[in-house]
């Protein structure tokens, strides 16, 4: 075999390989290249971003990371970054035990309703005494006015799922469009 086409093979393997590789990168650096899709405000970008790379710092465990993250998202108003943040309070998840911490992300993020959220609220709230609950009840209102849906530009709506006779509720961010 011909070594230079040989050499060429293996170079254009290796060009080839590189946007694969791109892949394996840090849960934080994320580079898109290239192609041509919606153009969506800033804000909204931000947005979507904090969520996603929140999401998947927590899924691989790297709490520390998965904590600066969800408390982003969950300043902009996002039900599923409040929920996990409160979770990680709860379980001291890249930070440390902090219930009432916990408590009042937990009530900011119940303004969107499910079933799997509803059961961990009433597990939580039945290991909470209702004195420390309405103690802490002028602070959960406090939160819920800074970062709760309305504060945030956020819709929710009941919706019921396909084949489901359980009623939930959704959270949307509106955006300008801009």
């Amino acid at each position: 075999m011909d070594f230079s086409k040989l050499k060429k093979m293996l170079l254009v393997a290796a060009v080839s390989a590189l946007p694969a590789l791109s892949f394996a990168q840090d849960v934080e650096v994320i580079t898109v290249e290239g192609g041509e899709g919606p153009i969506l405000s800033r804000n909204q970008q931000e947005y979507s971003l904090a969520v996603e790379q929140a999401m998947l710092a927590l899924h691989a465990k790297n709490y520390e990371s998965s904590y600066r993250l969800l408390t982003k998202g969950a300043r902009f108003g996002n039900k599923q970054s409040q929920f996990y943040l409160a979770m990680s309070y709860f379980n001291g998840w890249g930070t440390e035990i902090d219930n009432k911490q916990g408590w009042l992300w937990l009530n900011v993020a119940m303004e969107a309703r499910n079933s799997q959220w509803n059961h961990s609220f009433k597990k939580i709230a039945d290991a909470i005494p209702e004195e420390i609950q309405t103690a802490w009840q002028a602070d959960v209102a406090h939160h819920i006015e800074t970062y709760g849906a309305q504060a945030t530009e956020h819709n929710c709506k009941r919706y019921r799922p396909t084949g489901s006779s359980i009623t939930e509720i959704i959270c949307e961010r509106e955006f300008d469009g801009s």
